[in-house]
């Protein structure tokens, strides 16, 4: 039994499409025609949280205004001004140190208000939280669900909260606030992290994945475990590195067998989509090498078998998938993708006399699909 390694000529190219389906049912709720949201806080109008709940609102509000006033009013929401036809307002008071204050109000006069807990301030779980439950109550007053309160009702909800003990002015003494109507872009709110460049807020997710590929006629699937990391940051690009082993797989022919297993590392890049919600798409291209290891089997034929061994093997890969934010860290992913040899391997069977059988040829193009499970890791 012997390998041989060459330029791949594309004697026999076995192509294998896959489609994905993403799918996310839910109730079907009307768009409102706009949202108006006033964010009291402490640190120019919170552009981090700003970013979660316009994704939270994108497929629910034709669109979002903003205004930063440096103090809250609890009676502001409980005036008779009315909000326009088919809007909605929200007050998100951020600018106690362990909690958040959501008053949301919509034309017909129902109220959903809120206090939100804030264990570790207003950090990246802090904000997804506040994100999550915005989204809720705008679902609510959309839908005039039975959870929404009357002007009465609310005005006496948030009259039992504690009382203040410091204004957002004095809190925020050190930290001038941003007048109305002087907010920056809400499409770029990040500031620059220190030490790297402006906009950037550096991002690493570490996870686990499971992959099934198609592999050749006789052995049509193989199966692999592995972990991946991803490094990103306020823009939609991001780098990937995937280390992955390939449970061992047998072909007995009638001759003689053929077990088979390998470990890969790769990397490469993706762009995901970055509209609202919890799904994002992604796609991307990376390279890597696979050191397949070999082992000749015995199938009771009577044949001397040669000794196993391991070479590399250089893969091009393509990628598609949809990720799945379930949680603040949490990420589950499902991607497609299609994997180029750079060699045509085969494994031959040679006779006395010279004559080679082709035992088992690979596919030089392996389509697949990853199952990811990742974790954001930091802040």
């Amino acid at each position: 039994m012997i390998r041989r390694a060459g330029p791949w000529r594309g004697r026999r190219t076995v192509g294998l499409a896959l489609v994905l389906l993403a799918a996310s049912a839910g109730p079907v709720v009307a768009r409102t025609a706009s949202v108006a949201i006033s964010v009291i806080a402490a640190d120019a109008c919170a552009p981090r949280l700003r970013e979660v709940v316009a994704e939270q609102l994108a497929d629910l509000a034709t669109g979002l205004t903003w205004s930063c006033p440096e103090s809250i009013d609890e009676e502001e929401p409980f005036r008779a001004a009315r909000v326009p036809a088919g809007g909605v307002q929200m007050w998100i008071d951020v600018s106690l140190p362990a909690e958040a204050r959501l008053t949301v109000r919509d034309h017909e006069e129902r109220f959903v208000v809120r206090r939100i807990p804030l264990a570790s301030g207003l950090d990246e779980v802090g904000r997804e939280e506040i994100g999550q439950i915005v989204r809720s109550a705008v679902l609510a007053v959309l839908a005039g669900a039975s959870e929404t309160l009357s002007r009465a009702e609310a005005r006496v909800t948030v009259s039992s909260w504690p009382g203040r003990t410091a204004t957002a002015t004095e809190r925020s003494a050190a930290s001038p606030v941003q007048a109305p109507g002087r907010l920056p872009a809400p499409t770029s709110p990040h500031p620059a992290a220190r030490g790297g460049p402006a906009g950037w807020r550096p991002t690493l997710d570490l996870g686990a994945v499971a992959t099934l590929r198609a592999f050749s006629s006789p052995i049509p699937i193989v199966a692999e475990v592995g972990i991946v990391a991803v490094a990103g940051g306020a823009s939609p690009a991001s780098l990937w590195v995937e280390a992955a082993y390939r449970i061992p797989a047998t072909e007995r022919a009638p001759a003689i067998g053929v077990e088979l297993g390998a470990l890969s590392l790769r990397g490469g890049f993706a762009v995901s989509s970055r509209g609202g919600g919890r799904i994002a798409l992604r796609a991307g291209a990376g390279a890597g090498i696979e050191r397949t290891s070999f082992s000749p089997q015995p199938t009771g034929g009577g044949v001397a078998l040669a000794p196993g061994g391991s070479f590399l093997v250089v893969t091009g890969r393509a990628l598609i998938g949809v990720e799945l934010r379930v949680a603040a860290r949490l990420r589950v992913g499902l991607t497609a993708f299609c994997d180029a040899e750079t060699t045509n391997v085969h494994y031959d069977l040679h006779a006395p006399d010279g004559t080679a059988s082709r035992v088992l040829t690979p596919f030089p193009l392996q389509p697949g699909i990853t199952l990811s499970v990742s974790g954001r890791l930091g802040s």
